[in-house]
């Protein structure tokens, strides 16, 4: 696997710029696991095509259920998306000089 860390310089580039750039893939990697375990808890609160546990358990109105856990799980296939994607790249390549 090649080399291709980019590091953030966080002590000596102490403005926002850096900052922002470095809290937008933290933030992105936090959105994405938040969602990944709210989806895989929706998989074990529908049956077949009857998502009222899915509904009650996450606060979401009735007939809702099927269009939330179709936006979760979209969204997170592209968040994941290793082979077309561009998040997962990004999450993986950034790091801030600190860790």
């Amino acid at each position: 696997m090649a080399n291709d860390l980019i590091i953030i310089d966080l002590d000596t580039n102490t403005g926002e710029p850096p900052r922002s750039l470095y809290n937008a893939v933290k933030f992105l990697r936090q959105a994405r696991d938040e969602i990944k375990k709210v989806r895989d808890w929706g998989l074990h609160s529908i049956s077949v095509s009857d998502y009222s546990v899915f509904e009650t358990r996450f606060g979401i109105p009735v007939g809702k259920g099927a269009s939330v856990f179709t936006l979760l799980d979209g969204t997170l296939q592209v968040l994941d998306a290793t082979s077309s994607g561009y998040a997962d790249e990004l999450m993986a390549r950034i790091a801030n000089s600190t860790t």
